[in-house]
């Protein structure tokens, strides 16, 4: 990254901050730093951008904007307090001097000049003006609360305490409710495959522009990581580490980073995330196609024009060009209105086509909507593909980099689908007087369900179920809601809920739609990887066997067709989304480096590379005798 100057404060602020016993006059003039001085009206701290990502602003103080001079004090030692004794970053102090400027220039429109006729009253009446909601009134009332601390400090009988009930007085269940209904929207899982998908063919075809291969390499970093985009603009080259595992039979990668939340240290810490094939296969491919913008000097991952590092802005641009580019190969068309509705778009114009031409714009194209998916929920999206896929609660935790586990959960997404799935789980094998899964056939009505009870992995299932039901007092019929609550919010494996989840994630592959919570119990992503193809051809495997079962309890009662339909339907997806991908992808490796190196790097696929001509010819046959 480019170095930055490191900030050199001034003696002179603890002295006049702390020291001085005196009220504090209008002419106080002392040094902040080697260019910034205290009665200046401006103050520029944009030497010490660390983050060179657009953000410059937010180290540009501009006090010229306030006509009261004691305010306009009230408010330097105000930031000159959160920068200097604080510590907090320049960004965060900016935020809280913005709404101090609004506030003080509100007092200044209704003539309050005199800091003893600022009362509560007029604090309610600044936000009654304003249309905003509780979460973000709830900031603004922290920043206020500083300001008029400043004020006390010159005036010792200004009545803060009487503030007090003013500033506790957030709506924490409007504030709850907010934060709900301003989720950011999980990516579609299909869409979400076809993304990766549509980028992996990308970044190795020569015959495109460099720009997009470079994007789609960035696109698949934020797919499989799930960083913030202000985290993926200051990413480095060489910055890949190789570790050993498994007593040192094998090997992973992690990548450093560096990050600004969760930390109070103005220069960020750095961080490390896990890699998997495909991230790693992304960076390295991302570092070599950048080496010519980059230069000698440069340290950018994914530098811009002149080689140094993208602003947030430019990545959020070229994920909408990814997207522009590319909505035929995403099947955008093919996505439900409920699937659309979780995306966001934009609609060039004429108007502004030289920031579209920017997209690839054609003119063609004007007043079109283009669906895209935003950095955030790309972050979302890899939260809830962990949650999936069995990965425990802390670890997600620490790998998003969050403070608190509740604020993991806040990004697990639960659809109807899963809720009714559940729903139809629980009931259609439940013993109406035991309000828990009944282990007496007669007592399900489903004569498919009641085969269950033949094997003894759904008995043990049902057994864990119970266990878990029973160690929490839970009846299926009178706390239907809270046991689906419990599931919802918790990934597999997490202590006892995690076995009754896999348990139940058992039984939900056997009902009427195979959608999430079979995705918990088989734990590989659906993604094109030659190295999961024996896991993926075994469960191919399995569902055919299930469907042709199913196909003959259809024959015989045609009550079952609407499932057995369904269910083929699930493997159809199944199959094209993944299985052939995947076949394809090991037919392309065989065709590049032979089957021995294809053999070498992954000793799993030594059987099925002896038997792949008649693989292909096996599904080639279930695709005709299925009708697939």
């Amino acid at each position: 990254m480019t170095e930055s100057k490191e900030i050199n404060w001034s003696e002179d602020i603890e002295t006049n901050l702390f020291y001085n016993q005196k009220t504090p006059t209008l002419d106080l003039n002392f040094s902040i730093t080697e260019n910034v001085n205290f009665n200046n009206d401006f103050w520029d701290f944009s030497e010490f951008n660390k983050l060179h990502n657009g953000d410059r602003n937010k180290y540009r103080f501009n006090f010229s904007v306030i006509n009261h001079q004691k305010y306009k004090l009230y408010l330097k030692n105000m930031v000159l307090r959160e920068l200097f004794v604080k510590r907090n970053r320049f960004t965060t102090t900016y935020t809280a001097f913005r709404c101090c400027v609004n506030f003080i220039q509100y007092l200044e429109s209704t003539h309050i000049y005199l800091p003893i006729g600022i009362r509560p009253s007029t604090i309610i009446v600044f936000f009654e003006n304003r249309n905003i909601q509780q979460n973000t009134k709830q900031h603004e009332l922290i920043s206020i609360k500083k300001f008029l601390q400043e004020i006390e400090i010159d005036n010792k009988d200004f009545p803060i305490t009487n503030f007090y009930k003013l500033f506790s007085s957030a709506n924490k269940k409007s504030i709850r409710t907010e934060l709900e209904n301003g989720k950011t929207n999980n990516i579609p899982r299909n869409l979400f495959n076809k993304i990766i998908q549509v980028a992996l063919k990308q970044i190795d075809n020569k015959e495109i522009d460099v720009l997009d291969r470079m994007i789609s390499c960035f696109i698949l970093i934020l797919s499989q990581v799930g960083m913030r985009i202000g985290e993926a603009s200051l990413l480095e080259i060489d910055k890949i580490k190789e570790i050993e595992i498994l007593s040192g039979k094998k090997k992973s990668y992690i990548m450093e980073f560096l990050t600004y939340k969760t930390t109070h240290q103005s220069n960020g810490r750095l961080t490390e995330t896990v890699m998997t094939d495909i991230a790693l296969k992304a960076y390295n491919t991302l570092q070599e196609l950048g080496r010519e913008r980059r230069g000698r000097n440069s340290r950018a991952l994914f530098p811009n024009s002149k080689g140094g590092f993208l602003s947030s802005k430019s990545l959020a641009q070229h994920i909408q060009r990814f997207f522009y580019k590319n909505q035929k190969d995403l099947a955008i068309n093919s996505l439900s209105s409920s699937e659309l509705k979780l995306l966001e778009y934009f609609e060039p114009t004429l108007e502004k086509y030289e920031y579209f031409r920017k997209l690839g714009f054609r003119k063609t194209d004007a007043e079109t909507k283009i669906f895209y998916a935003t950095s955030h929920q790309f972050r979302v999206a890899v939260c809830n593909e962990f949650k999936r896929f069995g990965v425990t609660l802390q670890w997600i935790k620490e790998h998003m980099n969050h403070l608190t586990e509740e604020m993991t959960k806040h990004y697990f997404r639960s659809d109807e689908n899963e809720i009714n799935l559940l729903k139809d789980t629980l009931l259609k094998r439940s013993s109406k007087t035991a309000g828990k899964l009944t282990l007496v056939p007669s007592e399900i009505d489903d004569i498919k369900i009641r085969v269950e009870l033949e094997d003894e992995q759904f008995i043990a299932a049902y057994k864990e179920i119970n266990k878990f039901l029973n160690n929490r007092s839970l009846n299926i019929f009178k706390n239907l809601d809270e046991i689906l609550e419990n599931f919802k919010d918790y990934p597999l494996r997490e202590s006892e809920l995690g076995l009754c989840t896999k348990a139940l994630g058992k039984l939900c592959a056997r009902q009427e739609r195979l959608t999430t919570l079979e995705n918990w119990y088989y734990l590989k992503p659906q993604i094109a990887s030659a190295s999961q193809f024996d896991l993926t051809y075994r469960r191919f495997i399995d569902k055919v066997k299930i469907i042709e079962h199913n196909k003959k309890i259809k024959d015989q009662d045609n009550r079952y067709l609407l499932q057995y339909n369904l269910e083929k339907k699930s493997l159809k997806s199944f199959l094209h989304n993944k299985v052939l991908p995947e076949l394809q992808l090991i037919e392309t490796k065989i065709l590049k480096n032979g089957k021995k190196s294809l053999e070498k790097e992954n000793p799993n696929l030594k059987s099925l590379l002896m038997d792949i001509e008649k693989i292909k010819k096996d599904c080639e046959n279930w695709i005709i005798r299925l009708n697939l």
